[in-house]
């Protein structure tokens, strides 16, 4: 009987790793690695060059290096790279989470010159 239950303990620590690792694609494009975590997801890379993802929680688009998530600017990436789109929409490259690159061309807000 122990070794039936061992047998089942096995057993479903298998089916719960494959269970973790569906939902997850990876491939490398121009020399860029990606991963995508997903359950769903729509993949075009018809030039071999340029990149659009499309999941249930993000748009990711790499064009000529230049990352765009969710419309934002979200710096560049090159052959060498690794790219991971998480299942919460959150962008890593090697390792390091990538967040909205605020424009430093605004001009900055003048504070009132009226006396108080």
């Amino acid at each position: 009987m122990n070794a039936l239950r061992q047998l089942v303990v096995v057993l479903f620590a298998v089916v719960a790793l494959a269970a973790c690792r569906m939902g997850v694609t990876r491939l490398t494009l121009d020399g860029i690695a990606y991963e995508v975590q997903a359950s769903s997801l729509r993949f075009d890379a018809s030039d071999g060059r340029n990149v659009h993802v499309t999941t249930e929680s993000a748009e990711l688009w790499i064009v000529d290096g230049d990352v765009r998530l969710g419309g934002e600017d979200r710096g560049n990436v090159k052959a060498g790279d690794r790219v991971i789109l998480a299942r919460d929409g959150k962008l890593y490259v090697n390792g390091v989470e990538r967040t909205a690159i605020v424009s430093r061309t605004a001009e900055p807000a003048v504070a009132s010159s009226r006396p108080r």
